[in-house]
Order: C-alpha cells, then structure tokens, then sequence
C-alpha cells in the first residue's frame, strides 16, 4: 500500500492512485478466471499485494483454480497436484512457464552467485521453476550437501532468488509434459 501512497504504482501499473486501485480491485476480483496460458507472461517481480491468511484454508472452498508451472507437467509434483485437483474438484491450469539456459544467467541480477547456482540445479544445461523445486527439496532433505554454498536458510533465499532470476531472463517454456 505504501507504493500507491508514495509513487502511485500498484498491480505491476504506474499512475493509480488509492482510488484507482480500490476500483480495479471491485472490476476485477469477481471477474472470472482466464487460462493464464492466454495472456502473455508476467515478469513483475516487485509490484504485487502479499496476502496473510490466518487460518485454515480449504481447496474445495477457498481455490477458484491451481495454477502450475508446465516444468511439472510430467513429474511426480504434478502428479500430485493433478490428483488433488481432481479430489478437491478445482481446476488446474498451466500457465507459460521460462526455461533459461545457464550461459544466460547474470551476475548482476540478485547476486553474482546466480551463475553457478543455476549450473548446480539446471537440467541439460537449462534452469526451469521444476529444476529449483528439485534443489529445495534436496536441500531439505541433505542440508550438508548444501553447506559450501552457506546456511540452510541462506542456501533456500538463494534458490528464491535464482528464481526470480528465471522469471525475469527467461524464455517462454514450451509446454511439453503439461497434460490437460
């Protein structure tokens, strides 16, 4: 909210005003939801309205739809998605997902480790939101294999940071693996 009052920039959008914003939020929060396949991709990493939810939460009652990365398409991870989607009866959708081949990693995007961070996790040479899925729960499962690149927790914001670094150089996945 401070961004709205300060720099008038809300929602990934420049000049919206408090009034503005309260205004698309009652247009657009009833509206329903489009495959998020349609549209182009997003790559706002730093406008976006972070949500606390103090209880419990019901996919059957409280999901409108999932929507997935197509890395997961074929994995054991979308497996279980698509299953508890069809238990809960809440749709899933793939959204387009990026594919960034390490050459193109930078050093001056959250941090110069980025590099070869993405050469650990990377699958043939190519780094997918699935691929960092994979390090989390390697690093959870076997932290001190994970110890030259810092702490459990320090190692985890990296791997966050690799993947705003996905979202922001890659290139649309194609959407091979996604089964509808």
């Amino acid at each position: 909210m401070r961004d709205i009052f300060y720099h008038e920039c809300a929602l990934g959008e420049r000049e919206l005003a408090v009034p503005a914003v309260l205004a698309r939020l009652q247009s657009v929060l009833p509206a329903p939801l489009l495959p998020p396949n349609v549209a182009a991709p997003v790559r706002n990493l730093n406008q976006y309205i972070e949500a606390q939810v103090h209880g419990e939460v019901l996919l059957s009652r409280d999901a409108e739809a999932l929507v997935v990365d197509p890395s997961f398409g074929d994995t054991e991870t979308g497996s279980v998605l698509l299953q508890l989607c069809e238990r809960y009866q809440v749709p899933l959708h793939w959204h387009h997902g990026f594919q960034l081949p390490c050459a193109r990693v930078p050093r001056d995007f959250r941090g110069p480790s980025m590099p070869s961070l993405a050469n650990r996790v990377a699958r043939a040479g190519v780094v997918e939101a699935s691929s960092i899925g994979v390090a989390v729960r390697d690093l959870r499962a076997n932290p001190p294999a994970w110890s030259d690149r810092g702490t459990f927790d320090e190692v985890l914001q990296e791997l966050k940071l690799l993947w705003h670094v996905l979202v922001k150089y890659g290139d649309p996945a194609t959407n091979a693996g996604v089964r509808e």
